[in-house]
């Protein structure tokens, strides 16, 4: 039980009293999924508009929620869900693989909505204590884009990222 862990967040935009207008976000990590010491879990669901409206997140008209053009706080933004799955196996001592998956449903309220479907594989090796790299290849899949019914369009991404920890 000991690696199991159960973790939430729950937020409100203050428009009325108490504040209303509710996000929240809920997980579940299995570290050492198969007490070999090698695999970890990752299993979270968002939630930014569980039935209190349409655009009741990141929309303030004083005080916008972006910063050139990403929001500060959940990438999915307002009025939508997701659902992400990450499982993380250590191959070696030095050798870490990842695979994830992350289902988003944007516009909740609208007659179209827009979802997105995304799949990721990793791979990360230490050099040594200090210095780390990663190579990351990204599919993606949006059906609706911009609420646009039909409008479909199919992404891959490459990344590299190299690590120094002092």
């Amino acid at each position: 039980m000991r690696s199991i862990k159960l973790y939430a967040e729950i937020g409100a935009e203050d428009t009325g009293y108490p504040p209303d207008r509710r996000a929240y976000l809920v997980g579940l990590l299995f570290n050492d999924l198969f007490l070999t010491g090698k695999t970890d879990l990752r299993i979270e669901y968002v939630n930014t508009s569980p039935g209190q409206g349409p655009d009741c997140w990141y929309q303030h008209s004083q005080y916008p929620a972006f910063y050139k053009g990403r929001v500060f706080g959940h990438h999915v933004g307002t009025d939508a869900e997701d659902l992400f799955v990450r499982a993380t196996s250590y191959l070696t001592n030095d050798l870490i693989a990842g695979i994830d998956i992350d289902m988003e449903n944007r516009g909740l309220s609208r007659a179209t909505q827009e979802t997105q479907y995304q799949f990721g594989v990793d791979l990360s090796y230490n050099i040594t204590d200090v210095i780390g790299v990663t190579g990351r290849y990204g599919f993606e899949r949006v059906d609706n884009l911009n609420f646009v019914d039909g409008e479909n369009k199919i992404r891959h991404f490459f990344g590299g990222e190299l690590t120094i920890r002092f």
